[in-house]
């Protein structure tokens, strides 16, 4: 407004337009970014596209993938899902035009189709339903708290009307939510505390009538008292829910029910109960309050030596695990007890001896799959990190004592230095191959990375604070440097003299065990003791590398036997357990170099499986055409079973391990990711021979196996890639289209993830859209992915259009049916837009905008530039079609960048080359709107695509707007105006913040 104000003498502007101008900015900070309607493009923007009444509607599939792929607990996230979840809600209502009620409906049904899909799991699975009852009731409420008190930027006037709105929308969404009773019903873990939360609304509606609870009642819980109970305990809203019609059904209790009120060991815990007596109870029981952690952290730092192993280990049981109200805050102490010390400069043996058996407890506690898992919902990931350094440095210096047995269940320096070394290492991409081997486009976390988010996150907290670098721990980084080298070219010529005698004390103590053994017999003279080295942990693996390359040459001339081979790294893992790190790294760098034969896999050397070899390439074959993907078998008959070297050591050093207790995290944490991303790399057909092995080996994780092992043949085969793609959209339409474009129950996120892995028991079929959530990151042409998905919306858009054009009844219909078209179309590009950011991510996306776009728009294809289409459906289609594309992009950038103002973290993350990558866009757009370039495609698809791309950029993420040069916009203005959109050329510049405002006015003038 000074700007104007500034410019208005030296210009000719009437006092009409400057009163126009000035009602367009205050509608923008009103109202936010609509743009009237328009007279040809209307019906675009007009419809809204959501209708909950069935509970599928389509367009909210993104917050079902969002969610569905969040439980893969393979990928670990870098900041909180919280924030993206947030900005995602804030982005789908926009895109939506949904109110409130609508959003966060959609939001509780997509988290409770969630819960029920994971109600039965195979055994073997990595994650338990913790983490998915903790996306419904503690990762949900949190996003939406921030929700509730509105952006920063509204003004003050309106936000209290706004956080009135959104909380009315939030209690109207719950009273809705009890109509979808088929997804309200507990699964059998949260039975007793759904009774319990309906326990407690019964009896405070009594106590609030002045009367008393009857005990011969009883009351049963469903999914949405729980979701209640999260909501309130988040001050999102009040108890009055509680007195909803409806909300508490109570019924004759029958006398064998009746059970005595058990209280809270909890209460006795406040009550001064020694804490020993409770510990147990404690451990079994999430906390009510954050007061209770709090009290017990204090305990952990400042109590006795029994009260701070006592405590740190209540905080890691279930506060952590299922303490839906409080889990954020026990998983934040959970990290700040793994830093006793303030600073790594003061690293001292003393000090850390004497924290040993709390951080052994801490350690053996959060190790599990889901514990990690839980830690990453809540973006601990770089704090964990760089807890767990020092702890790796001072313990990996100390030498272990003189009767040390290799058991991690003691605290010991070797135990606590193995924990937090092994949770490390799973913190990044460990078993990365070279370069070369790396050809999808997804940026994986590195230990570097990590470090320097967890430092910008001080930074912003503490600008004074101390950045931790790797340096700082000098044993630690000689470690990382040499495992970074290993990994990309041989250990040969890296000897030096120090490490060559570890090398030899360890040589010698497999080799002398071999000299005892008869291989051909299977027997083993020699007793199972296993040797103590007085070594410090780094010393053994930094000497490791030269010790596996030792005995890898050794077996490939026949000079030790595979069975040796084996049990010598056992041996060397049960020794100290961080040494399995260094033992999987090496043997995948191996892999990845291809260069050793394979042995075959005969039963005597090696372990055969051939007992089930073809029956497993069977039953993978017929998994995967249950999701629409055919292909041809993995491993041809006839062929004799073989492994690469390296592969088979590996392979079988799996098997030697009980898949049980504690060796699941080695199992899924590290062997399992090692050896898939392995299979990926390797072109030998190595999949169903390892499945095989290991079905084998663990017959209960059959169903589990051939699960995991079936996205392996779409890493290489683009075909097969190409046909889970169309069957993900094919799954995810309804197939009776032509009874005008409506979704079924089939159809939507049912169609697409299905309702559950588990049919009778057993694992008769997988979803297409959970097949490709759980196998995209791992495709090695993602731009092949890219192209297929844009090419699939640009494909539909003509067959809407034939649809369209071909029945009479929805063309009589005229704008109303355009509009049907319009609405399916939108869903079909959201569906794209989340394919695309999830197999990519950033680099995919910007991929989209620097390549298939610019490529398919200049490219010359059915209708030629300057040509016309005659047909209603030609028309249609182009027009559809530039429309579609305009949507993939603006959603598909909105998902990866944010559409509003994000924290510092977030933009570091996502957002930091928005400016770049949109700003070049908007200048390749503006040459082509100035005549420097001609546009290749027809020209209804290309005038749809502008003006679709301006207004869904105007309307859903205006704030990119003011990152374009002024110039650029000034020639987008320029373009629009002689297509006679001044209205769209006006709001265009509005947007560009005050740098435009002098266009803006020159643009009246």
């Amino acid at each position: 407004m000074q700007v104007i104000e500034a410019n208005k003498a030296k210009t000719n502007l009437s006092q009409s337009k400057v009163e126009k101008l000035y009602a367009n900015i205050q509608r923008v900070i009103m109202d936010g970014n609509r743009l009237g309607k328009h007279s040809h493009f209307s019906c675009l923007f007009d419809t809204r596209p959501c209708n909950m009444g069935t509970g599928n509607s389509a367009c909210w599939i993104p917050l079902d993938v969002f969610m569905e792929n969040v439980m893969d607990g393979r990928n670990l996230h870098a900041i909180s899902v919280i924030e993206a979840l947030t900005e995602g809600i804030r982005t789908l209502k926009v895109i939506n035009q949904a109110s409130w009620q609508e959003t966060f409906l959609a939001l509780w049904i997509s988290a409770l189709r969630l819960v029920q899909r994971g109600r039965e799991s195979l055994e073997g699975q990595a994650l338990s339903h913790n983490p998915r009852f903790s996306m419904l009731l503690a990762i949900i409420p949190l996003s939406i708290a921030p929700l509730m008190h509105g952006k920063k930027s509204e003004i003050d006037g309106t936000q209290k009307e706004l956080a009135l709105s959104r909380r009315h929308g939030l209690i109207s969404s719950l009273q809705v939510l009890g109509q979808f009773s088929w997804l309200l019903t507990a699964p059998p873990a949260l039975v007793v505390a759904a009774n319990d939360a309906a326990n407690k609304a019964m009896d405070t509606i009594s106590k609030m009538n002045g009367g008393t609870t009857n005990q011969n009642l009883k009351v049963v819980g469903s999914m949405l008292h729980l979701i209640v109970e999260a909501c309130i305990a988040r001050n999102l809203i009040d108890i009055s829910v509680y007195f909803r019609p409806g909300y508490v059904v109570s019924s004759p209790k029958l006398e064998t029910e009746a059970l005595p009120n058990k209280e809270s060991p909890w209460s006795s815990f406040l009550e001064g109960i020694p804490l020993g007596n409770l510990q147990n109870a404690l451990i079994a029981t999430p906390a009510s309050s954050v007061e209770h952690l709090e009290r017990l952290y204090g305990l952990a730092i400042d109590g006795l030596e029994e009260e701070r192993l006592a405590a740190s280990s209540i905080i890691c049981g279930a506060s952590l695990t299922c303490g839906w109200n409080v889990q954020e805050h026990a998983a934040r102490l959970v990290v700040r007890l793994l830093s006793p010390i303030s600073s790594p400069d003061s690293l001292n043996w003393t000090n850390y001896v004497q924290h040993m058996p709390m951080l052994h407890a801490i350690l053996s506690s959060i190790s599990s799959i889901d514990t990690v898992h839980i830690l990453s919902l809540y973006g601990l990931i770089p704090e964990l990190a760089a807890s767990l350094m020092p702890i790796c440095e001072a313990f990996g210096s100390m030498p272990p004592p003189s009767n040390h047995k290799s058991c991690t269940e003691k605290s010991s320096a070797y135990s606590v230095f193995s924990y937090a070394f092994l949770l490390l290492f799973r913190l990044w991409k460990f078993y990365r191959p070279p370069l070369e081997h790396c050809a999808n486009a997804r940026q994986d976390l590195t230990l570097e990375y990590l470090l320097l988010l967890q430092n910008r996150q001080v930074t912003l907290q503490n600008s004074n604070a101390q950045p931790v670098c790797i340096n700082s721990f000098p044993k630690l980084q000689a470690w990382y440097v040499q495992n970074q080298m290993c990994m990309s070219s041989s250990t040969s010529g890296l000897h030096d003299r120090p490490v060559q005698q570890v090398v030899d004390m360890i040589l010698t103590m497999i080799f002398s065990k071999a000299t005892k053994s008869d291989c051909n017999s299977g027997t083993s003279s020699g007793d199972q003791h296993v040797d103590v080295l007085p070594l410090p942990a780094w010393d053994i693996l930094e000497a490791l590398p030269f010790v596996l390359e030792a005995i890898l040459e050794a077996c490939a001339h026949g000079q030790l036997c595979s069975r040796d081979l084996t049990l010598g790294l056992k041996e060397i893992v049960d020794l100290l357990p961080a040494s399995l790190a260094i033992i999987i790294t090496y043997f995948s760098a191996e892999i990845t170099r291809g260069i050793w034969k394979p042995v075959v896999l005969n039963g005597t050397e090696w372990p055969s499986p051939a007992a089930n070899l073809f029956l497993v390439d069977q039953e993978i074959k017929e998994l995967l055409a249950s999701a629409g993907v055919h292909i041809p078998r993995c491993y041809p008959r006839g062929l004799e079973p073989k492994l690469p070297l390296p592969m088979a050591i590996l392979v079988s050093l799996t098997i030697t391990f009980n898949f049980g207790g504690k060796n699941l995290d080695y199992i899924h944490g590290l062997f399992g990711q090692a050896i898939e991303n392995c299979i990926g790399s390797s072109p030998w057909p190595s999949m169903p021979i390892i499945g095989a092995l290991w079905t084998l080996k663990a017959r209960r994780w059959h169903d589990f196996i051939l699960l995991t092992l079936s996205r392996f043949p779409l890493v290489h085969d683009r075909d097969a890639v190409s046909q889970l793609i169309c069957s993900c959209f094919s799954s995810f339409l309804d197939p009776a289209s032509s009874r005008g474009f409506h979704f079924d129950a089939n159809s939507g996120a049912v169609g697409l993830f299905g309702n559950g892995l588990i049919d009778n028991g057993a694992l008769k079929h997988v979803a297409p859209g959970s097949l490709y959530v759980h196998s995209c990151r791992m495709f090695l042409d993602m731009h092949h992915a890219g192209d297929v998905i844009f090419r699939l919306v640009i494909d539909q858009a003509h067959e809407i259009a034939r649809e369209w054009a071909s029945n009479i009844n929805l063309r009589s219909a005229g704008r109303t049916s355009l509009a049907v078209a319009v609405s399916k179309m939108r869903q079909v590009a959201l569906l794209a837009a989340c394919m695309l950011c999830l197999a990519g991510g950033l680099k995919l996306v910007q991929v989209l905008y620097e390549e298939l776009f610019p490529t398919l728009l200049l490219l010359v294809g059915e209708g030629k530039s300057g040509t016309a289409t005659t047909s209603p459906a030609g028309h249609v289609g182009n027009f559809l079609g530039g429309y579609a594309i305009a949507y993939l992009l603006v959603v598909s950038g909105s998902f990866i960048w944010g559409v509003g103002e994000t924290s510092l973290l977030f933009t570091l993350v996502y957002s930091s080359k928005r400016a770049w990558v949109f700003g070049k866009h908007m200048e390749f757009l503006a040459r082509l709107m100035e005549g420097e370039t001609l546009p290749g495609c027809d020209p209804g698809t290309w005038k749809a695509y502008v003006l679709s791309f301006f207004r869904l950029l105007i309307s859903l993420a205006a704030t990119w707007i003011r990152d374009v040069k002024v110039e650029t916009l000034r020639k987008l203005a320029s373009g629009l105006r002689r297509w006679n959109e001044h209205e769209l050329a006006l709001a265009l510049l509005e947007r560009g913040g005050p740098a435009a405002m002098s266009a803006v006015v020159e643009s009246l003038s």
